[in-house]
């Protein structure tokens, strides 16, 4: 069995197309570079959480993340344990 430890990404944009579309497209390659090297991502611990003000935040209200078509669950907060 292979384990790796876990991993925060950060992502900025005022555009919220962009902020939607480069973690996905990030999202897909890591997942893709998992695969080949025989590595699993957990998908049922993968979060996504957005921060802002609540101003810029409004305009996000459709946003989604997916890998290999399941939707990443987007948490108001996280705690490390």
């Amino acid at each position: 069995m292979l384990y790796a430890d876990d991993t925060v990404w950060y992502s900025f944009s005022k555009d919220p197309r962009l902020l939607e579309q480069k973690p996905n497209e990030e999202f897909l390659r890591v997942a893709h570079w998992l695969r080949e090297n025989k590595l699993t991502l957990n998908l049922e611990k993968t979060k996504s959480m957005l921060t802002g003000s609540n101003r810029n935040l409004a305009h996000t209200s459709l946003f989604s993340l997916s890998i290999f078509d399941t939707d990443i669950n987007i948490v108001s907060n996280f705690n490390y344990t």
